[in-house]
């Protein structure tokens, strides 16, 4: 169980938890499985701020944005 938000693109799930934790999901019929994840530096806001926002993806990029913060990666396959 991970509390936070997520976005749908080119069938998997990018999930973003209050933590700032970002996993990259499939789903199966009967669960969802974690391809990879990593964790946003966000430790000088955390835990007093957690991420709501809602991760954008835009041009191969995912977009999240903390607190005066842009994250920006690349999720094209190479």
């Amino acid at each position: 169980y991970v509390d936070g938000t997520l976005t749908f693109a080119d069938g998997l799930f990018y999930v973003l938890a209050n933590d700032g934790k970002v996993l990259l999901c499939e789903s199966t019929e009967t669960e969802f499985q974690t391809i990879s994840s990593f964790q946003l530096d966000i430790s000088i806001y955390y835990p007093f701020a957690p991420l709501w926002a809602f991760p954008v993806i835009k041009d191969k990029r995912l977009y999240i944005r903390h607190k005066g913060k842009l994250f920006c990666y690349n999720i094209s396959s190479v």
